[in-house]
């Protein structure tokens, strides 16, 4: 099932997690050449909006004709939280260094902004968060300067351009 709707929240809430589906999956009956073209159960088109907490939503599924859901309509449970800024410290590496080299990053951590929801507020810390810069995309610049990426950060932060973007290095 895909929920075919759009969630509008309020101003400083976010969604904080995967959106449930009750059921997950349904059965759909129609003739042979109607199955062949469905290939996922939409819901209806909907808008959810102002909800500042942990909700449960019933929606129908999509008509189309010659269609028919069993059951036709499922419910949509949307994790929501109150969210804030953070910052973290985060060291940044290098992977595909050979084994008889060494870098220095200047920098050597960075700054990661992000939006994250109040309950889960203390579980953040640089551990959850991992920059990269690869050998491979730098042993043949002229400068000696390059982007950062993220290369790990947790599905329920909105993280933010890493502050600086990039980092100068020595090999």
């Amino acid at each position: 099932v895909i929920y075919d709707g759009y969630i509008d929240l309020p101003s400083g809430y976010m969604v904080d997690g995967e959106l449930l589906y009750t059921p997950d999956s349904v059965l759909v009956y129609g003739s042979k050449s109607s199955l062949d073209t469905l290939y996922f159960a939409h819901t209806a088109t909907d808008t959810i909006s102002g909800i500042i907490s942990d909700t449960i939503f019933s929606v129908g599924m999509k008509k189309i004709r010659g269609i028919k859901y069993k059951p036709d309509n499922i419910a949509v449970s949307v994790p929501v939280d109150q969210f804030t800024s953070k910052e973290v410290d985060v060291h940044v590496t290098c992977v595909n260094l050979p084994p008889n080299m060494s870098i220095k990053f200047f920098p050597s951590t960075v700054k990661i902004p992000m939006l994250v929801g109040l309950k889960r507020y203390k579980d953040i810390d640089a551990t959850c968060f991992i920059v990269k810069v690869d050998y491979n995309d730098i042993k043949d610049l002229k400068e000696s300067i390059t982007p950062i990426r993220i290369f790990e950060s947790p599905d329920y932060v909105r993280t933010k351009m890493p502050i600086p973007s990039e980092v100068e290095f020595i090999l």
